[in-house]
């Protein structure tokens, strides 16, 4: 009787290890499949939302500075070289047909001495690099007649869901009716280049 009730024990022993054996596999297995979902659904959303919005120009930066030259606006906006051009343009590289919105932002350099009155902006986009053919996005404008938002100023805007390249030429000069104070007067304009994923 004392044999049986330790083969009992035994047995009960046994079932119990094995038991505990093949929960432990299960628990394991069920971990291994939640990562392999999570990964793979975590890689599917970070790649929907891959995109890159650069801007390259010509210039040795992206600032364009004027001083107190003159010029009426008629010859201004047929300028396509000299300190008073900026052609730049915007490359977006989007993947999935991920939906991006891009601005062209300008800044106004505070320690600008020629009055934002007398500061003229001509802005143009064009659909390859021939520059020719371009439509006009603003201007000619005084800078202190465009909209602000905050210190910054959004020249142009634009939504793609395919890679594109658009190519701009900005144009900015004195107006003809500018007294100059000083030789030195300028007028100096950062553009710059911001996107994101819709």
């Amino acid at each position: 009787m004392e044999r049986k009730n330790k083969n009992n024990s035994s047995d009960k022993q046994l079932i119990l290890a094995v038991s505990g054996i093949i929960i432990f596999l299960l628990v394991c297995i069920l971990v291994v499949c939640c990562v392999i979902f999570y990964t793979k659904d975590n890689s599917i959303k970070t790649n929907v939302k891959i995109a890159k919005v650069t801007m390259n120009y010509t210039n040795s930066s992206n600032q364009l500075v004027i001083g107190p030259k003159n010029i009426d606006d008629a010859n201004a906006i047929n300028m396509v070289d000299g300190e008073n051009v900026f052609d730049f343009t915007i490359n977006v590289k989007t993947e999935a047909g991920t939906k991006i919105k891009y601005e062209v932002v300008a800044t106004k350099d505070p320690i600008s001495t020629i009055s934002d009155h007398y500061a003229k902006v001509y802005l143009q986009k064009f659909k390859d690099s021939s520059y020719t053919g371009g439509k006009v996005i603003m201007g000619p404008v005084r800078f202190d007649e465009m909209v602000k938002n905050g210190e910054k100023i959004v020249l142009d805007s634009g939504t793609t869901k395919v890679s594109t390249t658009v190519y701009y030429r900005l144009i900015l000069w004195t107006d003809s009716n500018y007294i100059s104070q000083r030789e030195d007067d300028n007028f100096k304009l950062s553009i710059n280049v911001r996107g994101d994923a819709q």
